[in-house]
């Protein structure tokens, strides 16, 4: 069979490649190079399942991960993360940067940043109240990039993912995917 074509993904649900914190933790742990405020956790804070994920657990929780001379095309950045205007979700917002160092010296390390916010998008029910009840409601929000023909990073290169709270005081990840 092919290799799969993702460098690092997990996703943590019952029926995810993770459904408990310690595998969540030995699929992370070895690419970890910074962690300050961000934990795997399981908890029962958004309804009665219980949810396996990465989170952010204090304001400016700042967590990197090393990917060193990948042996696979990195093209494709997915995100699953929890979405909800309920505490303390709501208010968290995290910023996720993907450094990627070519190899060779000929070409220039780029960077490609976006920040990601807990709330719901819901500036469109702010007069509307039919919906306003079912905002408190967790979803997974999934956010994808592709960073294209010129943007990815090409095999070889030296890859971090510094991944930032930059407001809020938690933001929780269910799952991450660097493919090419």
């Amino acid at each position: 069979g092919d290799a799969p074509p993702c460098l690092f993904a997990f996703y943590a649900s019952p029926m995810g490649t993770v459904s408990k914190v310690k595998e969540l933790a030995k699929y992370i742990g070895p690419y970890v190079i910074h962690n300050q405020g961000w934990n795997t956790i399981s908890d029962i804070s958004t309804g009665w399942t219980r949810k396996v994920g990465l989170v952010a657990e204090e304001a400016g929780a700042r967590m990197v991960l090393q990917f060193r001379q990948i042996n696979k095309e990195i093209r494709y950045f997915n995100l699953m993360s929890l979405k909800s205007d309920a505490e303390p979700w709501r208010d968290g917002k995290t910023r996720f940067r993907i450094l990627m160092d070519p190899p060779g010296d000929e070409k220039q390390a780029t960077e490609t940043t976006f920040d990601i916010e807990g709330k719901h998008n819901s500036n469109n029910n702010e007069n509307n109240d039919i919906n306003n009840d079912n905002n408190d409601v967790p979803i997974t929000y999934h956010f994808g990039v592709d960073l294209g023909e010129d943007g990815k990073a090409m095999i070889g290169s030296d890859v971090m993912l510094s991944i930032e709270l930059v407001e809020g005081t938690q933001f929780k990840i269910l799952g991450l995917m660097l493919c090419s």
